[in-house]
Order: structure tokens, then C-alpha cells, then sequence
């Protein structure tokens, strides 16, 4: 048995902040705070570009609110 709870806290945290190992900001120096998601632990996510595995959750719960 395996259940996956998408609307849980988790799943959406890694939607809001765009979290996924291709989005991670590695270099500290920033200009715009708008095209950058900081967490509280300070790592950095991109704005520009949706994460696959964001996108993966988006698509799930776009499913999971079908039912």
C-alpha cells in the first residue's frame, strides 16, 4: 500500500520555492531578490525556470484535485 499526500506541507513547500536540484543557487552574492526563492536554512532556488520536480508535483496535484 502506498499513499502520497500531495496538499500536505512538504509537497507544497516544494512548490512555492521552486525546490529541485537543477534550481539550487550555489554562488552567495545576489543582485535581485525577485528572481530568487531564499529558504529559512539560506539556500537559494531560481525564479527563472520551473524545477522537475516542482513541475512533477504541479502535475500530480492538478490530478489529485480532479478527484
Amino acid at each position: 500500500l502506498f499513499s502520497l499526500d500531495l496538499t500536505s506541507l512538504y509537497p507544497n513547500i516544494i512548490r512555492t520555492c521552486n525546490q529541485s536540484f537543477e534550481t539550487i543557487i550555489e554562488n552567495s552574492t545576489f543582485d535581485e531578490q525577485e528572481k530568487y526563492f531564499r529558504t529559512c536554512n539560506d539556500q537559494y532556488y531560481t525564479k527563472e525556470f520551473r524545477g522537475i520536480i516542482p513541475k512533477i508535483l504541479d502535475e500530480l496535484f492538478e490530478k489529485r484535485s480532479e478527484y
